[in-house]
């Protein structure tokens, strides 16, 4: 956790990590395939989601269906958002390149078997300490692909942004420079 954040800062980030591992945990226990996660303050594009056939897509990992296209570092002067969202395709599942981008924030991700949902479970439960959940999932990109390495291209689930700046994080959005306004990454 950041090492200036407050300890209330600091307990919502923690809930919303185990959150997200309970989830998994359930996933897992259930047997349950298919599974969407949203965030409470998101939408689901559901035309887009019934469009896509849920079928097709590899089983074998967690894709990302909604979330924040971010250059690999905080500041970058030669990041271009626009030119890297030009190189994925449409309607399809694109791959994460963690030597050009990552994708930050947890707005949907798609489990689609159990087993996927496992595989992340077993990392994290592995591991002494964790992070963020967006932190950690931003790590396993660009050092664990085999774990996590694709988004679904456009966003399915995106935030509404009214909701989520009454959030615990929402007081960073105009601060970090990404723009969340569209229905995109």
């Amino acid at each position: 956790m950041m090492w200036n954040a407050g300890e209330k800062q600091k307990g919502n980030v923690v809930g919303c990590l185990l959150s997200h591992i309970r989830l998994m945990r359930k996933i897992v226990s259930g047997k349950m395939d298919k599974v969407l996660i949203i965030e409470d303050d998101a939408l689901v594009d559901m035309k887009l989601l019934k469009r896509t056939n849920l079928n097709k897509l590899k089983t074998d990992k967690m894709i990302y269906f909604g979330g924040v296209l971010r250059p690999l570092k905080f500041k970058d002067p030669k990041w271009n958002y626009n030119k890297v969202k030009k190189t994925f395709k449409r309607n399809r599942v694109n791959k994460i390149i963690p030597s050009r981008f990552k994708i930050g924030s947890t707005h949907g991700l798609y489990y689609p078997t159990k087993e996927a949902a496992k595989k992340l479970l077993t990392f994290f439960e592995s591991k002494d300490r964790l992070r963020a959940i967006d932190s950690e999932l931003a790590i396993i990109q660009k050092k664990n692909p085999e774990l996590l390495d694709s988004i679904y291209y456009p966003a399915i689930v995106y935030l509404v942004i009214e909701e989520a700046q009454k959030g615990f994080s929402g007081q960073y959005f105009k601060k970090d420079g990404f723009d969340r306004s569209m229905k995109e990454y």
